[in-house]
């Protein structure tokens, strides 16, 4: 047995003594794990634990957080113990560091699974599912409040994983299901040594087993759709399509977030949220719809128009028909505020047809956005 494996089974043994919490993962769920203690966050300064500082910083700022939040977030999960008193992060760090300087061949994939499931379990365990979308997926409210959306989730373990070691590929998925508010879902990739792939749903509580990407998804222009057949039908046929990103495409979906969900923010601010999203992700279909309303709201029909055009050009053909018409929908009100009859009429149509429940909508919107001059969107935004 190598150096690296034995500290790995000393490790396994110390944490699940105590397995009154925590996950650990199987095809589709969690089992028990080892309980997590605070501490201290200064209490070990070594050489890797300032580096993993950086690095976390580092992260957190590219997403776009200010400096102050950044030094809580490091801290924070700086500051996670096993019950034997090792830190998660700096342990998880050594043993991948340790494993990657030696010639181990295949062996290797298998440990990272179980070193993903380690980290997995402390950040469950810290930060609950928030069910709610408009609130708890700022790094900042997370920590604070202890809870996370999927894209707050996805964040933490974008910048966790990432920071001791793995490779991670965020994604943003359209979810099959009839309200339109909850059509949107974020998750991870992580890629193993040896080429195959898990995903880390955490909102959801989910860690698939390994798999090959081309035997789970076909890949159709910029978007990856679940193939009919075979190991995804099992788990990922609540998916039109998936697609992946970076560090860039994480970040424009926070500054999405605090563009399009409500709250204090000015119409002016949240504008330039949005079009900070969409200079660093001009492919989200999502940012192109938000901004398509803005403009909307703002009485900038033609480029609203040019928005909303963008979104359904973008969509692949499997993807949310509700969503697909409430596009159709916006345009076709779009063209009607210009005076353009024949596509607003088109447009209608097609939203009509697509989603049965848009008939008579579009003229009601544009009557009372007529005679509102506006503003009854601009309060519903």
């Amino acid at each position: 047995m190598t150096k690296i494996k034995k500290v790995w089974v000393i490790l396994t043994i110390v944490c699940t003594i105590n397995s009154n919490a925590g996950f650990c993962a199987t095809e589709n769920s969690f089992s028990l794990r080892p309980q997590m203690l605070f501490s201290d966050p200064f209490k070990k300064s070594t050489e890797q634990r300032e580096a993993l500082i950086r690095t976390i910083k580092k992260d957190v700022l590219e997403l776009g957080y200010a400096e102050e939040v950044a030094d809580i977030v490091a801290n924070f999960f700086l500051s996670m113990q096993y019950e034997n008193g090792n830190y998660v992060l700096l342990t998880l760090k050594s043993l991948i560091d340790e494993y990657k300087n030696q010639p181990t061949g295949g062996e290797f994939s298998e440990l990272e699974v179980d070193l993903i499931i380690d980290l997995v379990n402390p950040i469950l365990q810290l930060i609950k599912p928030e069910d709610d979308n408009t609130k708890n997926w700022d790094l900042s409210e997370i920590i604070k409040n202890r809870k996370a959306t999927c894209i707050g989730y996805t964040q933490l373990f974008y910048i966790l994983a990432s920071a001791i070691g793995f490779e991670v590929l965020p994604a943003e998925a359209q979810l099959k299901t009839e309200d339109p508010k909850e059509i949107w879902h974020y998750f991870s990739f992580i890629k193993l040594s040896d080429g195959r792939y898990l995903i880390a749903d955490l909102v959801n509580r989910r860690l698939s087993k390994p798999f090959l990407f081309n035997e789970r998804f076909q890949k159709k222009e910029d978007y990856w759709i679940p193939k009919k057949t075979g190991p995804a039908t099992q788990d990922y046929n609540s998916y039109y399509w998936i697609r992946t990103g970076d560090k860039r495409s994480l970040s424009a979906a926070v500054y999405y977030q605090r563009g399009h969900l409500p709250g204090d923010r000015n119409m002016r601010s949240r504008f330039f949220m949005l079009q900070e999203a969409y200079r660093l992700d001009p492919l989200s279909i999502a940012v192109n719809s938000n901004l398509g309303d803005y403009y909307m709201a703002s009485q900038d029909t033609k480029k609203a128009i040019q928005h909303f055009t963008y979104a359904i050009e973008l969509m692949p053909e499997s993807c949310s028909e509700i969503f697909l018409a409430e596009l159709f929908l916006k345009r076709g009100v779009s063209y009607m505020l210009m005076g353009i009859a024949k596509e607003a009429q088109e447009d209608i149509k097609i939203a009509e047809k697509l989603d049965p429940r848009n008939i008579g909508k579009a003229e009601r919107l544009f009557s009372r956005l007529e005679q509102a001059g506006f503003r009854q969107l601009r309060r519903s935004l």
